[in-house]
This record gives structure tokens, C-alpha cells and sequence, in this order.
């Protein structure tokens, strides 16, 4: 079980909320500004161009480790065997610390499903080659969903199956200063067709500065992922550069809240007429049986057609509505147009679309060493022109397969992947992440690793200048003319207490379940103890039941066998990440022993929550014997299924007792299947309506229902 700290200690109150004010990085911008990463953590070098599950390799690192910076020291194709997934949480992915010409992933889908990671200067570079028929439905080349803080920047992701880049259904992200391109229509997915872009969407979700670039649609797509509520969602899209789209180019967005701003838009030989002119076509979202629609609220303004500059005056002109049922008659635009820039935008860097163009073309991607792909791409961005298409659309910049790309004097050998040179990796003496050189340079000790933590005035760690200062004029020269708008601060996203999960622990029997706050949340539950402790007595204080706990053995740390677990199991379609937890505790014949909270996800991934603690006396006020902890400032991971909570207890006499009572852990729902969301219910037939607690209703109220069965959300 993968194990990393979140909340150490009190003391380390002010660290934290410090840090989270510190930008990802010089350049980050929009809701994912903040994420931390492996701020402050280990260092982990790959040193290895297989896929294997094995130490040096970066399937390891990012399946086995969190609290990490991952850094390189080689250049190369990693040609993948299967998926990877990007689990760890508190990760630091840093391309450009490759020595040489950089890293590619090929062969299988990439997805991050941790939180608070940072991913920069990354090739993701799919393909059809090694997925079967099976694989290769729903196979995208870089994609992620329901996770917390993450940040994608420039980053080269192309040749998928399904989606390029879909990241949705996500909380406090940002993809910045990618280069999206040339999806695979005509392959191997089972529906036929299938070149697309990417889905974009979010509760506070930011993309910026990327260019999306021969797709056959979804250029983008936005969508929910059926996390929430549709107008929970936040989705802010500026100065992207769109070129050559064909089919419906960018359309969705049901129910959602969206701002598109000076983005650019440049038709190329796929752009079909029925869309050479559209920014977005609005769907809405509808109940199951189609007799609603929640239409979501857009702000348009500022975007630019370099070849039809009618929608240029009036961004709506290029605004297409669906028609679809609303009480009273169909969607209009006036429906869901906003006349103001939506949600608490965070800072970020914004040109105008017209300025915009050339910054991308030249800064976004894999841009420190670009490769002939995306120096290919910008160029005939640049121009106007497509170099290959594919028989099926038979449209230029549209391809089918990556032997679309071979041009006709390639030989037996020829790969679709430049070759990446690699070279001598700098000398790390201490194994920091710092070359030597670079920290003689400045001021730090070549055989202290501990360095690479201490903080700049700026807050951000020694390794992080080092690994900025690799790319820092990039940084400066892509945002010259820019200004900054927005607004400074924390995240977009506050993260609401939905449901808490008790146990009161009054019953005096190991294998008690918990109590929840709302039904059709929770399936299961009970709690159990390790093999080293027992349940002793009940005893009574604050006029409550006390169980209380004797270990067996006195262990001077924290150990899986003198614990309790603390165990619910969610039901199908329901996601809930923590937000805090409440533990009344009471020393019994001893003011020590102590006692360490942890968090163990779906994943099975352990978050340290709180150290060191221990039970007050019960002659103290009630107070003084529960502990609490806010969850909202820390990155925890969502979970889907099975969620754990940990009580460790060691520095415990066997012949003292542990009593415990009130254990709550409050936390915050989303929904990734199952939901319907309407605003009005208009059908006549009769129903039956309860509220989320069971109770009957004579009509739907606002909020969570379950009408004839299914759940459904009015609004």
C-alpha cells in the first residue's frame, strides 16, 4: 500500500496554507495555478526507456510513488506495453529535466487519476500500432477525470483512437500551451469515424494557449462526465488557436457555465462549410425521458475568424442553438447568452485572439526541443496547408492511420516517431534533482540533498528554480504583450461537505456500521481491528457511550496490526472525496499513547492525515477530547467504491486503554453515472417522488430526487 503525508503536524499549519498561494510555476495560469505537486518531496530519477514495472522506470514512479518530483536522465521513445496510469498523488512529472531532445510516450493511453499533479514538457504520441480492436475504443492519447489540482503545460499529445486530450469532470485543472493534433479518423474504434480532438470541462476547469490542430471534430467538446450538477461546472477557454476542423467542431457544453475569450479561429482545407463560421454549437442537457432541458449560460466575446470575419463584430453570430424543449418554447440565444465574463476567474495571462496566434505557434508543445512533428504542425498552421490526409475523409490535414503520415520514399524501417537524441545527464552528486555545477553556482551543497527543499522569497523550492530556470525563456518571451486579468487568491472550486459518515461507537461491538447522513450514498460499512489490539470496555463520559481499545502489544510507531479500520463502500455512480474528520479520543490510566489518522482511497492509496496526536482526560471540557481536521486546504483523492479510514494507536501500554467515540468523516459528493439532471419536470403522468432521505413528496423539490426510481437533480 502506497503511503504519503498530507498533514504531518500543527506546526505545519502555516507551511501549508503558505505553499498553496506559491503558483504551480512561473507561467501557471487558471484554475490549476495552485496545484503543488511534489513540492517539497523525494526526487526520483528515471533512468530507463522500457515499460517495465521496476524501479528507474517511469511506470514506477508514477504507480508506486507520491509526494515526488520525477526527473530524467535519458532522452527517448517509451514505447509503452499497456495503459499507465498516472495514480500517485503530489506528483511532479518535469520533461524538460531530460537531457537531450526529451521524452515521448507511445503505443497505449496515458491518464492521470492522482491529485495535485503537475505534468510539463511531455509527448504524448498514442498511435494505433500496438492497441487491438478492443483497446482501442475509448483509448485517448492523454486524458484524466474526477481528480483534484492538476496542471497541464506544454505538452505535445496526438494520434489517438478516441479523444487527443480529454481532460473533464475534474476539479481546479489546467491545460496550458499544448499542441493538440491530428486524431485518427478512420482506425480502429468499433463506431468508425472517430477523429476527435478532445472533451473539455470542469468545476473550475482552465484551458489556455493551446493549439488544437487537424481534427475531424470535438475541437472541443465540453461535457460534465456526469460529475454534479451541469451548472456546477466552470469551464474557461482563451487564446487557444483552432485550425483546420471539420465536421462539428466545437459543440456540447450541456447545462454547463463556459466562457470562450479571444480565441482564434483559422478554417484550413477540412473545415466543412456548415462550420467554417461556427465558434460553438449549444446542446442542452435533458431528463431520461426527454421532457426537459437545463440549458447552460455562456459568455462569447473577443474570439477571432481569420477567414470570415462576419462572426468577428458579433461573436453570436457564430453561436448555434439547438432547438430542444424549454417551458414556454425553444432555446433562443437569449437564453443562454451572459453580457458578463462568468465565475471567479483566477489570475492568468491573456491576449488579445489576434495576439495570440504567433505565441503559440512559437511557445506551445514540447517547445524546448521541438520535434519534426510539431514543427510540421505549427508551420502548416502558419500557412494554411495540410501536408497528409487520410482515403476516408479524403480531406487534407485529416488522417486515418499513422501510415497516412509515411512519406513515399520512407523505407522498410520508417517510424511515425522522430528519433529523440539523448545526452549525458549533468552529474548529481546527492541524487537531488540539482546538477552539482547548478548548485555550486549557487550557493548550495552538491552533497546535501536535503537542499533541494529549502524555500526561495518566492516560495518555491530549490529544485523548482532549478527546473524553471531550464525553461525560463520560454516562460518570458510567450507572454509578452499579455495581460494579466482575474482574479488572485485560492482556487475556483470550494469544496462543499455533502454527506458525513459516522460512528458513534455506542454499541460496544467491533463490526458496528456507521450512520449516514443521506441515503443511497453509502452501501456498507462497518469497522474492524488489527490482529494486535482488542476491544476492552464501555465506559461513560459526556454522556456518551465510550468503546475502548487495548493493544496487545506496545509498539513505538504506527503499525497496520494495532489499528482500526474504519471501512464504508460506496454505491454504484458515486464519488466522494473528504473533507474533514472528527474523532473524539480519551486516554484511559495514562496521559500517553498516541494515535495517527490515515486516509486509504479506491485506489488504495494511504494519505497521512494528522500525527502524533492523543486522547484528552475526561475531566477536561468535551472540547478538549476531539479532534478535528479541515481537509479543504489538502489534496485528498476522490474516491469511487471502497473508502478506509485508519486509526493507528502505538506508545500504548497494554495495560492502558484507548477510548474512542463520535467518529465523523464529512465529505464531498459527485456523481459519475446514474444521474439525470433537469430543471423543470413537466411530465403529467403520475409519479412517485421521494426526497433523498425516502420521504414522499407530492411534488419534485429543488436538489436530489428520486422520481419513479431514478435519481434525477431539479434545478
Amino acid at each position: 500500500m502506497k503511503k504519503f503525508y498530507l498533514f504531518l503536524f500543527i506546526a505545519l499549519a502555516w507551511t501549508i496554507s503558505a505553499s498553496a498561494q506559491v503558483p504551480a510555476f512561473p507561467g501557471a495560469d487558471g484554475y490549476g495555478r495552485y496545484t503543488t505537486g511534489g513540492r517539497g518531496g523525494e526526487v526520483y530519477y528515471v533512468t530507463s526507456l522500457e515499460d517495465t514495472d521496476t524501479p528507474g522506470t517511469l511506470r514506477y514512479g508514477v504507480t508506486h510513488l507520491s509526494k515526488v518530483t520525477i526527473l530524467f536522465k535519458v532522452s527517448g521513445t517509451i514505447q509503452l506495453n499497456s495503459s499507465l496510469n498516472i495514480r500517485g498523488s503530489n506528483i511532479t512529472i518535469a520533461g524538460q529535466s531530460a537531457p537531450g531532445d526529451g521524452i515521448c510516450l507511445a503505443g497505449y493511453p496515458v491518464s492521470v487519476s492522482g491529485s495535485n499533479v503537475i505534468v510539463r514538457y511531455m509527448r504524448f504520441r498514442m498511435g494505433d500500432w500496438s492497441l487491438s480492436a478492443d483497446e482501442a475504443d475509448g483509448a485517448d492519447a492523454f486524458g484524466g477525470r474526477f481528480c483534484n489540482n492538476v496542471i497541464i503545460d506544454h505538452c505535445s499529445i496526438s494520434w489517438c483512437t478516441d479523444e487527443c486530450a480529454s481532460f473533464y469532470a475534474n476539479y481546479n485543472f489546467t491545460m496550458q500551451w499544448c499542441i493538440i493534433s491530428e486524431s485518427l479518423r478512420m482506425s480502429l474504434h468499433s463506431k468508425g469515424p472517430h477523429g476527435y480532438g478532445a472533451i473539455w470541462g470542469g468545476i473550475g476547469a482552465s484551458y489556455l494557449h493551446n493549439l488544437l490542430i487537424h481534427h475531424d471534430s470535438r475541437t472541443p467538446r465540453f461535457g460534465t462526465g456526469n460529475l454534479g450538477t451541469p451548472s456546477d461546472h466552470m469551464t474557461d477557454m482563451r487564446n487557444n488557436v483552432i485550425y483546420n476542423w471539420s465536421g462539428n467542431g466545437c459543440y456540447g457544453a450541456e447545462g454547463m457555465t463556459v466562457n470562450m475569450i479571444n480565441n482564434y479561429y483559422k478554417p484550413g482545407p477540412a473545415t466543412t462549410t456548415g462550420s467554417k463560421n461556427r465558434f460553438i454549437g449549444i446542446d442542452d442537457a435533458t431528463s431520461s425521458d426527454g421532457t426537459t432541458a437545463i440549458w447552460g449560460k455562456f459568455y462569447i466575446d473577443g474570439n477571432y475568424n481569420s477567414k470570415y470575419p462576419d462572426v468577428n463584430t458579433d461573436n453570436w453570430d457564430g453561436v448555434v442553438v439547438n432547438t430542444s424543449s424549454l417551458i414556454g418554447g425553444n432555446a433562443t440565444k437569449a437564453d443562454v447568452k451572459s453580457n458578463t465574463e462568468q465565475g471567479e476567474t483566477p489570475l492568468l495571462h491573456q491576449h488579445t485572439a489576434q495576439g495570440c496566434f504567433l505565441p503559440v505557434l512559437n511557445y506551445a508543445g514540447c517547445s524546448h526541443r521541438r520535434d519534426a512533428i510539431d514543427t510540421r504542425l505549427t508551420t502548416e498552421c502558419r500557412n494554411g496547408t495540410a501536408t497528409y490526409k487520410g482515403e476516408s475523409a479524403n480531406k487534407g490535414g485529416i488522417i486515418d492511420k499513422l501510415e497516412d503520415l509515411m512519406p513515399e520514399d520512407a523505407g522498410s524501417d520508417w517510424s511515425p516517431w522522430p528519433e529523440l537524441k539523448s545526452e549525458t545527464a549533468p552529474v548529481d552528486t546527492d541524487a537531488d534533482g540539482m546538477p552539482d555545477e547548478w548548485e555550486t553556482q549557487n550557493g548550495l551543497d552538491p552533497k546535501n540533498p536535503e537542499d533541494r527543499n529549502t524555500r526561495n522569497e518566492e516560495g518555491y523550492t530549490m529544485l523548482e528554480v532549478y527546473l524553471n530556470s531550464l525553461v525560463a525563456d520560454i516562460t518570458e518571451a510567450q507572454y509578452q504583450d499579455a495581460e494579466i486579468v482575474g482574479k488572485p487568491g485560492e482556487p475556483y472550486a470550494p469544496v462543499t461537505t455533502d454527506v458525513t459518515v459516522s460512528w458513534s461507537m455506542s454499541s460496544g461491538k467491533v463490526g458496528e456500521s456507521a450512520t449516514v447522513s443521506k441515503e443511497g450514498i453509502v452501501t456498507s460499512s462497518e469497522y474492524s481491528l488489527g490482529s494486535e489490539i482488542n476491544r476492552k470496555s464501555t465506559r461513560l463520559a459526556y454522556g456518551k457511550v465510550i468503546t475502548t481499545f487495548q493493544p496487545t502489544i506496545e509498539y513505538k510507531s504506527p503499525e497496520p496490526t494495532s489499528a482500526l479500520y474504519f471501512d464504508f463502500d460506496l454505491a454504484d455512480g458515486v464519488t466522494f472525496r473528504p473533507t474533514e474528520i472528527s474523532i473524539m479520543a480519551l486516554s484511559y490510566g495514562t496521559s500517553g499513547g498516541y494515535f495517527d489518522l490515515a486516509w486509504v482511497d479506491s485506489n488504495g492509496e494511504e494519505t497521512i492525515l494528522g500525527t502524533g496526536m492523543h486522547g484528552g482526560s475526561d475531566k477536561e471540557d468535551e472540547s478538549l477530547a476531539t479532534t478535528k481536521i479541515d481537509l479543504n486546504d489538502l489534496v485528498v483523492p476522490t474516491s469511487t467504491g471502497k473508502c478506509q479510514l485508519i486509526v493507528y494507536v502505538y506508545k500504548l501500554s497494554p495495560t492502558k486503554e484507548l477510548g474512542l467515540a463520535d467518529i465523523k468523516i464529512g465529505g464531498h459528493l459527485g456523481y459519475t453515472a446514474g444521474i439525470n439532471e433537469t430543471e423543470v419536470e413537466t411530465n403529467n403522468r403520475e409519479k412517485s417522488i421521494y426526497n433523498i432521505l425516502g420521504q414522499p413528496l407530492s411534488a419534485p423539490q429543488k436538489g436530489f430526487n428520486i422520481i419513479n426510481g431514478e435519481k434525477r437533480i431539479i434545478r
